[in-house]
């Protein structure tokens, strides 16, 4: 940050990559501060509406919709204690591109790339637990984004 005649500072765009310099009144700095946002300059800014547009049409994470369809099957009955095939099921009839067997999407579930993220979920994650060959449950890592995820799936709605 560089000073200036007057009230007027120089700041770097904290954009990525970017190099570009803003002039800015101080006043102007301490509200973008006070507000929680980064200094960016307009294609910095712009870029980053895209990016978030691109996002909400992109719609869930694979492994969101997973979560989210163990969230359902625990709320339709189910109880906790999850085979792994009725997950795989689940969250394949919430999106049938994303989780659908190659060339056959429409008709199978690809059971194998659910279960290597319910496995990463496990190992990495904590948002599932293994109870028993087969069979997972969500823990309480899990069942706070599934219900945030129920949330405002049932506002969009």
């Amino acid at each position: 940050m560089t000073q200036l005649l007057d009230d007027s500072v120089i700041v770097d765009c904290s954009g990525r990559n970017c190099t570009a310099r803003l002039a800015m009144t101080r006043d102007e700095l301490r509200a973008v501060v006070d507000r929680g946002d980064s200094v960016r300059c307009p294609g910095c800014e712009r870029k980053a509406k895209e990016g978030a547009r691109k996002q909400e049409r992109r719609g869930l994470t694979k492994f969101e919709l997973i979560v989210l369809a163990a969230h359902d099957l625990e709320t339709a009955g189910e109880g906790s204690d999850l085979d792994i095939n009725d997950l795989i099921v689940a969250a394949w009839s919430l999106d049938r591109t994303r989780l659908g067997l190659r060339k056959y999407e429409r008709q199978y579930p690809d059971a194998k790339n659910v279960e290597v993220s319910v496995t990463h979920m496990v190992n990495t994650y904590g948002l599932f637990a293994r109870t028993r060959p087969c069979h997972v449950a969500l823990t309480e890592a899990g069942r706070a984004p599934a219900a945030k995820l129920d949330a405002t799936r049932t506002r969009r709605a």
